[in-house]
């Protein structure tokens, strides 16, 4: 009984393996040995588990316990396996590292500047604008790039927060494509990339930061949607997967220019509602360009942002949530830029978006 006790972490860990397998063949391979359609279903399916995959790690917990009974070598490999590769996905999320040991012991190079950035979804529909005001006086950063920010909002906002932020370029046309960018810093420039074939479009901003020139890319890129099928034999929907092809085109647009400008000598900060989580690889396509991860590099935990509301609507049908599910609101930074904190607000003030906050520095030019 005490050896199949100690198996059991087996029925997690290869189901765990193969899938970490077919992404791997799937995402990041042509397709050159599966019939297209076949292989499009696979990859729209391994598209939608790459958003939740902190959360195949669950009963990680309840494998200590299994060996602690067992008390055998083949349980100890068993319960290695799904450990390994947590561990390998995120372990380095939860334990301390550089940047936040030189944040606790306020350790810096000279010549450093510090910035507080806050990205922020601001949910169009949102009904108290001074519940949003409340929560981005709380975060108090230094710059603040919104989504989804209407005229109305805008407007209540910018009466909220002008005292505290002179310098601002707001783009309110629409819903999706509306954004806005306020700082304590001035703003040298600002222009809209239009990248994306249903009309959304995206803010790159030059600010001047005690003297250093910094780039500001604001990105709101497409929700990927989701294949389901109905059927009157089952109580819900049936899901295949997620179809994210317009999210990948845009991906495809933007990597050359944030290319281009990370190798600049001025320091870039892209930050945004993605829609997309760190496993995807669109994400790691960003990545390559030239950028960092700001959570990664001075974050805890796994940078759930997403729905910030007690209810969530999905497939058509109203959920109770407590929590957040899915991390897709992010901060990357060039090499020129390093975080020394990051972390999802707890509050999102109405919004379906928690806001993400990073303290950075923009290093002195080598």
């Amino acid at each position: 009984m005490r050896r199949l006790i100690g198996l059991l972490p087996l029925l997690h860990g290869l189901p765990l393996l193969g899938y970490l397998l077919l992404r791997a063949l799937i995402t990041d391979l042509p397709p050159s040995f599966v019939p297209e359609r076949q292989w499009t279903r696979l990859y729209n399916l391994v598209s939608l588990l790459n958003e939740f995959t902190p959360w195949f790690f669950l009963p990680l917990p309840l494998w200590l316990l299994t060996l602690a009974v067992a008390r055998k070598p083949a349980a100890l490999f068993a319960t290695a396996l799904p450990w390994v590769m947590f561990t390998s996905l995120y372990g380095e999320l939860f334990v301390p590292r550089p940047a936040q040991l030189s944040e606790l012991t306020g350790r810096g190079r000279p010549g450093e500047a510090r910035v507080r950035v806050m990205t922020f979804n601001i949910l169009g529909s949102s009904r108290s604008a001074a519940n949003l005001a409340r929560v981005i006086e709380e975060a108090n950063p230094d710059i603040l790039m919104t989504q989804e920010l209407v005229p109305s909002l805008a407007q209540q906002l910018n009466a909220a927060l002008g005292d505290t932020y002179p310098h601002s370029r707001l783009r309110t046309t629409g819903l999706w494509e509306a954004q806005g960018i306020w700082s304590r810093y001035p703003i040298l420039s600002e222009e809209r990339w239009d990248g994306s074939q249903r009309g959304a479009h995206w803010q790159h901003a030059v600010l001047d930061v005690n003297g250093t020139r910094l780039h500001l890319v604001n990105l709101h890129l497409t929700t990927p949607r989701v294949n389901y099928r109905s059927s009157e034999a089952l109580p819900l929907p049936v899901v295949f997967g997620e179809v994210s092809a317009a999210r990948s085109l845009e991906v495809d647009w933007l990597v050359p220019r944030l290319r281009a400008l990370a190798a600049t000598a001025d320091p870039v900060i892209v930050a945004g509602d993605l829609n997309l989580t760190d496993q995807t690889p669109e994400f790691r396509r960003l990545l390559a360009a030239g950028y960092a991860n700001a959570h990664r590099q001075a974050g805890w935990g796994f940078g759930l942002s997403f729905p910030a509301v007690p209810r969530v609507r999905v497939l058509r049908r109203s959920f109770l949530v407590r929590f957040p599910l899915i991390g897709i609101d992010h901060i990357l930074l060039s090499s020129e830029v390093g975080a020394r904190r990051a972390m999802v607000w707890p509050d999102g003030g109405g919004s379906d978006h928690r806001p993400v906050v990073a303290d950075v520095v923009l290093r002195p030019h080598r």
